[in-house]
């Protein structure tokens, strides 16, 4: 009986150990200065870090938030603000945890006015929310590496008209995890984003693959790169007045969708290639001149849209690879643009059509049986439509509208090879 009792004050005694282990809050505050030093760890369930350094250089935060396995709630919270000066770094890191149903571990960097800031966030486990904000300054970088199930990373980068060379780079394993990233102004700035792991869960449609936003304002030389291995994911990237940027969109897997957005500038480009079936891409230019739009698809079903709008010296290129595959280009008006869209193998479609302008050019390639091509031009001068198909069952169309603005010194060309193949060619 007295081993029992013992046995019992012991365990009693662990428990309380444990238990006060949670529930703790730790703040920090450091005011002027260089060269100060901020270390906060922590190990177990719902905790607080907090640590402001304000007005220095070459300061830093280390955060580490450790355990925490309870399945009923496990809430951690990591939170760091450095205000002002140069070479400042935080680094955050939260490890393990089960966080359902109300629980979540959250990460938050703040940074003002610096330059070449670093800040760091690494989380393993579930349900986790790492945010990062870095407003002015040249040279700062965002890293956020996650590994585990829905969990959120999100980058904001404003920077004033004379910022740049700005990083955010975001690393997600897993699974429904969704990667977000904004960046204002500057020259030289990079997003990259990656998302890798399995996309299927076939107890909830909602929750299936990965979701990446990037977003950039104004500025020159900027680049968005997005990779997702894996299926069902989405890719969304925009650029808005800016000039010679990149959108690059990067997709292996089933079932993926890939949006990229360009407005006003010149010598932009967007690329997305996907590896898989039932993939699509869409890729849109709205005013400028000089930028360039290229889609890559292998596999089946797959669905490729580019749209170049008011665009002088604009080119579009299209290129599937496998079966019952469709791609649509259009150009608004324009001088010297050119679509150019090529398929091999069988049941595919090519739609391509310009409306205004002068000297631009359709180019159709496409290899295999029972494939469709048609190209449209309205209102065009000196514009040219070429068709090549080799194989049977072949469809071509061209037509040419001249509309109220007239049309003239078009030419139209079809070639055909094999049999059963059908053209029309008609001028209005």
């Amino acid at each position: 009986m007295r081993k029992l009792l013992l046995a019992s004050a012991a365990l009693s005694a662990l428990s309380f150990g444990a238990m006060a282990q949670n529930n703790n809050s730790a703040f920090i505050d450091q005011v002027g200065g260089s060269g100060n030093s901020s270390v906060q760890d922590q190990t177990g369930n719902n905790f607080i870090a907090r640590s402001t350094q304000t007005r220095g250089s070459l300061n830093s935060v280390s955060q580490k938030q450790s355990g925490g396995t309870t399945v009923e709630y496990s809430n951690r919270g990591a939170f760091a603000t450095q205000t002002d000066g140069f070479g400042n770094r935080i680094s955050q890191t939260q490890v393990g945890g089960i966080t359902l149903p109300d629980g979540s571990n959250r990460a938050e960097a703040n940074q003002t006015r610096g330059v070449g800031t670093r800040a760091t966030q690494v989380q393993n486990g579930s349900g986790n929310n790492a945010l990062s904000n870095q407003t002015g300054g040249i040279g700062n970088r965002v890293t956020q590496d996650q590994t585990g199930l829905s969990s959120v990373a999100r980058a904001t980068q404003t920077n004033g008209v004379l910022g740049g060379g700005n990083t955010i780079d975001q690393t997600q394993a897993g699974s429904w995890n969704v990667g977000q990233a904004v960046q204002s102004n500057g020259v030289g700035n990079l997003i990259t984003q990656r998302q890798s792991g399995s996309g299927s869960y076939n107890a909830d449609e909602t929750k299936r693959g990965h979701y990446a936003t990037a977003s950039q304002t104004g500025g020159v030389l900027n680049v968005v790169y997005q990779d997702q291995v894996g299926s069902r994911n989405s890719a969304d990237a925009s650029q808005t007045d800016g000039t010679v940027n990149l959108v690059d969109q990067r997709q292996s897997g089933n079932r993926n969708s890939a949006v990229g957005t360009q407005t006003s500038g010149a010598g932009n480009r967007i690329y997305q290639a996907q590896g898989g079936d039932d993939g699509k891409v869409t890729a849109t230019q709205l005013a400028g001149s000089g930028n360039t739009i290229t889609q890559n698809q292998t596999g089946s079903r797959n669905t490729a849209t580019a749209t170049q709008d008011n665009n002088q010296d604009g080119k579009i290129t299209q290129t599937q690879s496998g079966s019952r595959n469709e791609a649509t280009a259009h150009q608004g008006y324009g001088q010297r643009n050119v679509i150019e869209q090529t398929q091999s193998s069988s049941r595919n479609t090519a739609v391509a059509y310009q409306d205004g302008g002068a000297d631009s050019r359709i180019m159709q390639t496409q290899s295999g049986s029972s494939n469709y091509a048609e190209s449209s031009m309205i209102r065009q001068v000196g514009g040219e439509q070429m068709i090549m198909q080799t194989g049977s069952f072949g469809r071509a169309t061209q037509s040419a509208d001249g509309g109220l603005g007239g049309g003239y010194n078009n030419v139209q060309r079809i070639t055909q090879g094999g049999f059963g193949n059908v053209a029309s060619q008609v001028v209005k």
